[in-house]
C-alpha cells in the first residue's frame, strides 16, 4: 500500500502506475462496506464495525461503497492481502485485527480472497477451516475447472502439497436476502463438498 495526495482530479492522469509515487505503508487497511443506498444492512451492520475497527486501528479504517455480498454484512476487505471477511460482529473485531497483525486468517469469517472466481474463493475458505490452517499464505489457488453444470473442481496449493476441492454450485431461493429487498429472491451458493490430495 502506498499513500499520497493530489490537488485536482486531473493530477491523477499523471500518476505513474509503477508503484513509485506516494509513501509506502506496511500497515493493513480495513475497508468496511457501509453503502446504505445499495442495501441498508451494510450501513446498519457495517458502520458500527467500522467504528470499532477505527478504535483499535485509528487511521487504518475506511467506510467504502459496495464490495459484494450484502447478505454477509458486515463485510470487511483487508488490504493489501485482499482477504475478504463476512458477518463480522463487534465482538469479533479485536480477534480479526490480532489475526491480521499476525499474518493469519479467521477461518470462520473468511469469504475468500479478491481476484478469484467465487468458486475458488469458496474452496479457499473451506480449506482454511477444514484443515485448521491459520497462516494467510498457507493456501494458494492454482486453478479451477468446471466438471458439470453445477459442480467445479478447484486445485489449491497447501502446506503439504496440492489439494482438490469439489464445489457444488446451487441456485437457492430465499426470502429477504437483503434488508432492502423483502421479496423472495435467489442467490448462487458455493458449497464445498470434499477436500483431498490432488488427483492426476
Amino acid at each position: 500500500m502506498r499513500w499520497g495526495e493530489y490537488g485536482a482530479d486531473a493530477d491523477l492522469l499523471e500518476l505513474p502506475l509503477d508503484g513509485s509515487s506516494g509513501r509506502p505503508d506496511p500497515a493493513a487497511t480495513y475497508l468496511v462496506c457501509a453503502h446504505s443506498r445499495h442495501d441498508i444492512c451494510c450501513a446498519v451492520r457495517g458502520r458500527p464495525v467500522a467504528g470499532a475497527l477505527a478504535d483499535v486501528r485509528p487511521g487504518q479504517v475506511w467506510e467504502c461503497s459496495h464490495i459484494g455480498g450484502e447478505r454477509f454484512a458486515a463485510s470487511v476487505l483487508v488490504l493489501p492481502s485482499g482477504m475478504m471477511y463476512g458477518r463480522v460482529r463487534l465482538w469479533l473485531v479485536e480477534q480479526l485485527v490480532a489475526a491480521v497483525d499476525a499474518d493469519e486468517v479467521v477461518a470462520p469469517l473468511l469469504r475468500g480472497r479478491i481476484g478469484f472466481a467465487p468458486v475458488a474463493q469458496a474452496a479457499m475458505a473451506f480449506a482454511y477451516e477444514q484443515l485448521g490452517l491459520r497462516r494467510r499464505d498457507a493456501v494458494r489457488v492454482v486453478g479451477a475447472s468446471k466438471l458439470a453444470e453445477s459442480r467445479a473442481m478447484v486445485r489449491l496449493a497447501g502446506p503439504d502439497g496440492e489439494l482438490d476441492v469439489l464445489v457444488q454450485v446451487d441456485r437457492v431461493s430465499a426470502e429477504q436476502l437483503t434488508c432492502a429487498n423483502p421479496r423472495e429472491g435467489h442467490f448462487l451458493a458455493y458449497r464445498p463438498l470434499r477436500i483431498g490430495p490432488a488427483q492426476a
